[in-house]
């Protein structure tokens, strides 16, 4: 016998609440499958700022080189730096640290801009220096004329002042080196000493030319203008107007007639060595600076001028002092003579050979390069 059972009120009511449970549990789901897939990508965009921010932060030391302070630290020392990201998407802090007299290593924390999130990322660089070669206190292959009290000397000598300097490992070098030594003229008159010293007092090499004479290391003389940090367009007259000066206490590095302190009146200067590109003749009357001074063209120096580092020229030299003045270059001065061929030494003009100042101004205005191989290191 099968029982039937006719009534079936609240059945619907059943399903219909089966179905809501259903459903809702549906929404809940999509519900916590939508915020979670917001978490990860919440999660994922302040991860990529943080790692933008750190990443962020070596390129920006890498591009604005502080070569005043960073170049200046001793080996272990170390230099911190920081701050927010432009578009404030966020911010890094971090540290240089040089390991030895070649190598540092910039470490930056990135973090998002709720400072939720972290990177943490190093890179191992190399300081890369200009490469010029000084075989001479003047190297060139033009006519050399030496009158009235000018001196040229390949004897190496420190900077008046300079404190710390590396000894040479040779004490003398030519006072002049010539691919002919016929075109060098020393006029005494009256009673001027017009002298070149060195040993020998001049060479001569017949393979120097153009080429020897604009060519440094992975640079032509056009390309030092993308490594100077100081860049002059067209003709250039300096009366009087190059000296170090201050920005409060630090030296005013953004001033473009600011070429460091060579003496020691200025003492925030001392270590500032600017690579100073002229795209154009060059007139420099008193005052004084020191870094790596590059003229593509003439060159005529007067007055008291003072000048310690190597000196590139890519035309002709003029060097002459006025009465009771003392123009002085503690170095090294390479003029190449592409077009015409002449170099004047007159009144008390002085070429001192001078290895600390050209040690000094080249690792001093050097820039970093990331090593070639495994530069890159995420410390988490």
């Amino acid at each position: 016998m099968v029982m039937r059972i006719d009534n079936e009120r609240g059945f619907a009511l059943v399903v219909a609440i089966f179905a809501l449970v259903v459903v809702g549990a549906l929404v809940a789901g999509a519900f916590f499958v939508g915020m979670q897939e917001q978490r990860l990508g919440r999660n994922a965009i302040m991860n990529q700022q943080a790692f933008q921010a750190a990443e962020t932060g070596i390129e920006a030391e890498l591009a604005e080189w502080n070569a005043v302070v960073y170049n200046a630290m001793a080996p272990g020392d170390v230099t911190p730096f920081g701050r927010w990201l432009p578009d404030s998407s966020g911010w890094y802090r971090g540290r240089v640290r040089r390991m030895n007299d070649m190598v540092f290593f910039i470490e930056a924390e990135g973090f998002s801009r709720d400072s939720a999130s972290r990177a943490h990322l190093g890179m191992l660089t190399r300081l890369r220096p200009l490469e010029i070669e000084v075989l001479s206190a003047l190297q060139t292959q033009g006519d050399v004329v030496v009158t009235g009290n000018a001196t040229i000397t390949g004897a190496n000598a420190d900077p008046p002042g300079w404190l710390g300097c590396p000894a040479a490992p040779d004490d003398t070098l030519p006072g002049i080196m010539t691919n002919d030594t016929s075109a060098i003229k020393v006029v005494l008159s009256g009673k001027g000493t017009a002298d070149v010293e060195g040993d020998p007092q001049w060479d001569e090499d017949p393979s120097i030319n153009d080429s020897s004479l604009t060519n440094f290391g992975d640079y032509d003389f056009n390309d030092l203008r993308q490594i100077a940090s100081l860049v002059f367009v067209g003709n250039q007259n300096f009366a009087n107007s190059l000296a170090p000066t201050l920005a409060g206490a630090a030296c005013a590095t953004g001033n473009n007639r600011n070429w460091g302190e060579p003496e020691t009146t200025v003492p925030a200067c001392q270590g500032y060595y600017p690579i100073i590109y002229i795209d154009g003749d060059a007139t420099i009357n008193g005052d004084r600076g020191q870094g790596v001074l590059i003229v593509d063209g003439s060159l005529d120096i007067q007055g008291g001028f003072r000048f310690a580092g190597p000196v590139l020229v890519r035309e002709d030299l003029s060097f002459q002092g006025s009465p009771g003045q003392t123009p002085r270059i503690d170095g090294g001065v390479i003029a190449a003579n592409v077009t015409t061929g002449k170099n004047a030494f007159a009144g008390n003009a002085s070429i001192g050979y001078s290895f600390c100042a050209i040690e000094k101004a080249l690792a001093g205005g050097s820039v970093v390069k990331p090593m070639r191989e495994r530069s890159w290191v995420n410390l988490y």
